[in-house]
C-alpha cells in the first residue's frame, strides 16, 4: 500500500507541474496559470525526462531487471489542438523510450471519432468515443479504471490548490528578455517559483482530499476496497485511510529540489514552462521508489490561433477496429486487453 501511495503523491507533483501568477508579481503569475490553463486552441511541445532509483534488496533477479527498465524515462509529444468549437479535434504526436526501447504513440481525435496509430501492426485503431465506453463497460478491469472521469470542479479545485500552494516570496520577477519560439523571437518576463517542501507536502495532502471527494474516485475506491490493490494491514482501506497513509509517506519524503521557471509574453501567457524537481524517500519497503528527479520542458505557441488538423484518412487496409486489433496483436500486447 505504501508503494502505492508513494507512487501516487508522486504523480500529483507530476500532474500539476505540467499545467503549467494587474497588480504584483503574485498575481501576475497567478493570472498566467488562470489564462494558460484555459487555452482554447494553439500547439504545445513537451520534453519530459525521468530518472528514477528503487529499493531492490531482498527482489528477486527478473523483480531487479524489471525495475531498473523504469531507471530512465523519456518523452517527448507534439500537440495541436483547437477547443473552441464542439467538434473537438486533436492531433497528439508522441514518443515513449523506457529502458532505452523506444515507441512512437500518435492520437487523433475528430469530434467523436478517434483514431490511434498502432505500430505493432502498422495500422490505426478506428474507433469511436462510444465504442470505448462500450469496450470499458464489457472488460472489467477496463471499465474499473475508466470509470474515474474528475468533474470539472474537481480539476478546477487542484488547479486553485496549486496556485495556492506558493505565496508571493516563492515568487521572484526575473528579467524581461527575448525568447526564440517557432513563432518568431517574443519579447518575455521570467518568473522563478520555488515552493517550500512544506508546501508541497501541504498540497499534496490537499489535492488527495479533493480527489477522494470527487463522485467518481470516492465511487473506485468503494469498489476496490477489501480487493487486493487497496488492502492496509489486511484490512479493506477507506479514503480515511488512504489520507492517513499519505500524510504517512510523506514523513518519509525529502524534497532536494523543486523549481519552476516560466516565461510569461506581453498577452499574459506562459509560452515556456521548466519545471525540474527531485525527491528522495527513505525507510521503504523493497521495490518502492528511493529517488526521483524529473525535468519538464513545455513550449505553448499559435496561442488562441486557428489550427488546421486533418484527421487520417482511414481504409480497410490501414486501420482496424478493436476487434481486429484484439485478433492480430501480439500475445505479449493482447494480454493487456484480456
Amino acid at each position: 500500500m505504501r508503494k502505492l501511495i508513494v507512487t501516487i503523491t508522486a504523480l500529483l507533483v507530476l500532474m500539476v507541474t505540467l499545467t503549467g501568477c494587474s497588480g504584483n508579481k503574485h498575481e501576475d503569475y497567478k493570472e498566467a496559470l488562470i489564462k494558460t490553463e484555459n487555452i482554447q486552441s494553439g500547439k504545445s511541445d513537451t520534453r519530459l525526462e525521468l530518472e528514477m532509483n528503487f529499493e531492490t534488496e531482498g527482489l528477486e533477479e527478473e523483480v531487479v531487471k524489471g525495475l531498473k527498465t523504469f531507471e530512465h524515462v523519456v518523452y517527448e509529444g507534439h500537440n495541436t489542438f483547437n477547443l473552441k468549437n464542439e467538434n473537438l479535434k486533436i492531433e497528439s504526436r508522441n514518443f515513449v523510450s523506457v529502458g532505452g526501447l523506444g515507441i512512437n504513440l500518435d492520437y487523433h481525435q475528430d469530434g467523436d471519432q478517434i483514431a490511434i496509430y498502432v505500430p505493432m501492426l502498422g495500422k490505426y485503431l478506428n474507433i469511436s468515443a462510444d465504442e470505448v465506453k462500450e469496450i470499458s463497460t464489457e472488460n472489467e478491469k477496463f471499465n474499473t479504471f475508466t470509470q474515474v472521469k474528475l468533474s470539472k470542479n474537481t480539476i478546477m479545485a487542484l488547479e486553485e490548490s496549486w496556485r495556492n500552494a506558493f505565496e508571493a516570496e516563492d515568487i521572484v520577477k526575473g528579467e524581461k528578455s527575448t525568447m526564440e519560439t517557432p513563432e518568431g523571437d517574443v519579447r518575455v518576463v521570467k518568473f522563478t517559483v520555488t515552493p517550500t517542501e512544506e508546501k508541497i507536502k501541504d498540497f499534496v495532502v490537499s489535492a488527495v482530499q479533493i480527489l477522494l471527494h470527487d463522485e467518481s474516485v470516492s465511487e473506485l475506491v468503494e469498489e476496490l476496497s477489501g480487493t487486493e490493490e487497496l488492502l492496509v494491514n489486511g484490512e479493506p482501506v477507506t479514503e480515511e485511510k488512504i489520507e492517513e497513509q499519505v500524510k504517512e509517506s510523506l514523513e518519509f519524503w525529502s524534497v532536494e529540489e523543486f523549481v519552476v521557471t516560466d516565461f510569461i509574453d506581453v498577452d499574459g501567457y506562459i509560452v515556456q514552462s521548466n519545471t525540474s524537481f527531485a525527491i528522495r524517500t527513505q525507510g521503504q519497503e523493497p521495490g518502492s521508489m528511493k529517488y526521483m528527479k524529473m525535468e519538464i520542458i513545455t513550449d505553448n505557441y499559435d496561442i488562441e490561433k486557428d489550427q488546421t488538423i486533418d484527421f487520417p484518412v482511414l481504409t480497410e487496409t490501414n486501420s482496424v477496429s478493436f476487434e481486429g486489433l484484439q485478433e492480430g496483436l501480439p500475445s505479449t500486447y493482447e494480454n493487456l486487453l484480456e
